[in-house]
């Protein structure tokens, strides 16, 4: 989805799931698939809200978001509710895989 956009500075997308054990940052890929990761411009590992964030800044249409998380408070609630959907991520991704059928 964010990967169409036109960033207003370059962004290099890398998909961890991909990676073999060559660690990103020092960080390896079990650790990186656990949550959302971003290394600023300055070599910064940042995640979570944080990391949404930083790359809605650099996205359009999503600026607004960038801007709303500046509000006190935003961000912890922000990252509150990321960790919740981490949560329940694995009972999501269960509910929209495909269904497998046994022969």
């Amino acid at each position: 989805m964010y990967r169409q956009l036109q960033a207003v500075k370059p962004i290099q997308w890398l998909d961890v799931s991909c990676l073999k054990d060559s660690p990103v940052n020092g960080h390896h890929k079990s650790v990186l698939m656990q949550r959302f990761h971003v290394i600023t411009a300055d070599g910064e590992l940042i995640s979570g809200a944080r990391a949404f964030v930083h790359m809605w800044q650099l996205l359009p249409r999503w600026r607004y978001l960038a801007v709303i998380s500046k509000v006190p408070g935003v961000l912890v609630m922000m990252e509150w509710c990321y960790r919740l959907f981490l949560g329940l991520r694995p009972r999501l991704q269960k509910m929209v895989s495909p269904v497998k059928i046994h022969h």
